[in-house]
């Protein structure tokens, strides 16, 4: 079985790309970690990884998320050799099937204006 569950902020811009007339979305997960190491300290640390998105899953995914937004994602692990030449690169992914916004940054940032009453304006 293949499968993978990641919590994490999307860290980077989002583009929706068509090709071939199909939308994908690609973008890295920033997913926080946290173990104790030999002397008993708390270590923190960020995995980054790369995810790919395609359909209607990439539309939703650029429709509800931005840069920072948390969210969850399920799917699969698919690795592959790109280049030309040598040396070949390896790249590891998670071709996401499903996700959770956990935050909607997109909303808040738009309306990020304080509610004021008329009393706390200044004039």
């Amino acid at each position: 079985m293949n499968l993978v569950i990641q919590v994490g902020r999307i860290a980077n811009d989002l583009e929706l790309k068509v090709k071939n007339n199909l939308e994908s979305i690609r973008f890295t997960l920033a997913v926080d970690m946290s173990y104790k190491n030999n002397d008993g300290q708390k270590v923190e640390k960020t995995q980054w990884t790369y995810c790919v998105a395609y359909g209607r899953l990439a539309k939703n995914i650029s429709a509800f998320c931005k840069k920072g937004s948390k969210i969850l994602i399920e799917g699969q692990i698919n690795s592959y050799r790109i280049g030309q030449d040598e040396p070949l690169k390896d790249i590891t992914e998670v071709v996401a099937k499903k996700f959770q916004a956990l935050s909607n940054l997109k909303e808040k940032d738009e309306s990020n204006a304080q509610l004021l009453d008329a009393d706390d304006l200044p004039f």
